[in-house]
């Protein structure tokens, strides 16, 4: 019998997997085609995890998230963390540009604008 409803047939396997793995600290990639029941087998071993007294952090992707690399983890950060990061992105930004501008006198450097490049050199900062 399913903790959280209907039970899964065929899956006690995979679910357990997942389980078991998750205790240990794990994380467990689910696959398959739609309507396999990806979703409902993660659901049913969130469920025996948090009976076990373990804490489970659910999210949902959207088109929304999809645009932000890890965007669907955001939700999971609380603003101070968020604003932290935001200026650790900015101060990184003007020591690039600084950096930038030590190696070219074109180089101007805008403390709201990000480097030109991660991956190259930048060969000038602003417009």
């Amino acid at each position: 019998m399913s903790l959280s409803g209907p039970a899964l047939v065929g899956r006690t396997s995979a679910l357990d997997t997942v389980v078991r793995r998750a205790e240990h600290g794990r994380s467990s990639i689910v696959t398959g085609p739609t309507g396999i029941g990806r979703s409902r087998l993660l659901v049913e071993a969130g469920v025996r995890l948090e009976r076990a007294g373990r804490r489970v952090l659910r999210a949902t992707a959207t088109a929304s998230a999809a645009a932000v690399p890890f965007g669907v983890l955001l939700g999971f950060l609380d603003r101070a963390v968020l604003a932290r990061m935001a200026r650790r992105t900015r101060s990184a930004a003007r020591r690039s540009c600084a950096a930038a501008s030590a190696r070219s006198n074109r180089t101007r450097c805008s403390s709201t604008r990000p480097p030109c490049s991660t991956t190259r050199p930048p060969r000038s900062c602003s417009s």
